[in-house]
């Protein structure tokens, strides 16, 4: 017997899907920057600063390596991947300034700050475990230092969303914009991923699969519904096989993979852009403002993994990707009016 498990509809009734529309499509100019030989970190994190590129993830068992931005030459391998003070286990969302770098450890919910050298100078607990009902599933530190929180709601439902800034606590969103049914619970099933404006004022939630955006405006610590684009749809693409008292779970790629790594400025939304099913296709730069509306489109020949804009040349990003034989490398990517 096989089970369908496709059940869509909108909140408010079916949705409309448009694919997106881009004002303008170009190829990007791709420079790698890193060496032939060089063992690069497998990671999801980038930020650049004035003339230094900071990757995460272990190589050797250390979890953050510089590289100079310019030649892409390593130029450092830093924070022991550990529990003592000056260690980390899983790095998240970092930001660096001119007093050092600011981290939160995944794994622990420490926030620290590490000097210029490297060397820990604070460390401060996420304690969360005293929150009421909502308890938080999902963290992570916003660019103004304000905590977002994906929080339990209730079983085998969506996770809500909330801010925390200091002992004040906003309300849980806990809209969908669409109901997609997981055949199991019969409960509603969606997946987000969140990014803010570097001002903090400013949210994006995208659909883990298909492309459907929301855009919120954060007031302190109170999360507002902008709008929704409904791009391509996202559907519980899993059927489930029962023979006997066995079952298997078949997984049946029906979902347009939309936005990987993703950037901002206050003005426009920089996102690694797939568009088809499939998964190792996430090679184009896409430009979006924040009202959820496709602008620019640039094609590349890499698997983009991670990206950061440049400081100073508003058509440049840096990325770490991957060549067609699956090379991991440091690069440069021109795209011409990127942030027009």
């Amino acid at each position: 017997m096989i089970v369908a498990v496709i059940i869509f509809s909108g909140c408010k009734g079916t949705q409309n899907f448009s694919a997106p529309v881009f004002g303008s499509m170009a190829d990007a100019k791709v420079t790698v920057l890193s060496y032939p030989d060089e063992v690069l970190p497998l990671g999801f994190g980038l930020s650049v600063s004035d003339s230094l590129l900071t990757l995460t993830g272990e190589v050797d068992g250390k979890l953050f390596h510089t590289y100079n931005r310019k030649t892409g030459k390593s130029l450092g391998h830093y924070v022991n991947k550990g529990q003592g003070p000056d260690d980390m286990i899983v790095p998240g969302t970092f930001y660096i300034d001119n007093n050092g770098i600011t981290v939160q450890d995944l794994y622990t919910h420490d926030v620290k700050k590490y000097d210029k050298d490297w060397k820990c100078i604070s460390i401060e607990h996420l304690d969360l475990g005293k929150l009421d009902k909502f308890s938080p599933r999902d963290i992570r530190r916003m660019p103004d230092g304000k905590i977002f929180m994906k929080v339990f709601v209730e079983y085998y439902m969506p996770l809500g969303m909330r801010i925390k800034n200091g002992d004040k606590l906003g309300n849980v969103y806990t809209d969908l914009p669409v109901i997609v049914e997981h055949p199991m619970t019969e409960k509603p099933y969606y997946e987000r991923k969140v990014h803010f404006s570097p001002d903090a004022k400013k949210m994006i939630a995208v659909s883990g699969e298909g492309l459907i955006i929301e855009t919120f405006d954060i007031d302190d610590i109170e999360i507002s519904l902008k709008g929704v684009k409904y791009y391509y749809p996202f559907v519980y693409d899993i059927e489930i096989e029962t023979k006997g008292d066995t079952s298997r779970f078949i997984y049946k790629n029906l979902n347009i993979k939309g936005f990987g790594a993703i950037a901002s400025t206050d003005s426009r939304i920089v996102a690694v852009y797939n568009d088809s099913r499939d998964t190792e296709a996430f090679t184009d730069i896409s430009v979006w403002d924040w009202n959820g509306n496709a602008l620019r489109r640039y094609h590349t020949d890499k698997e983009i993994m991670a990206i950061a804009l440049s400081p100073d040349n508003p058509d440049e990003i840096y990325a770490l990707g991957k060549d067609k034989g699956g090379e991991v490398e440091l690069l440069l990517i021109n795209c011409p009016g990127l942030l027009d």
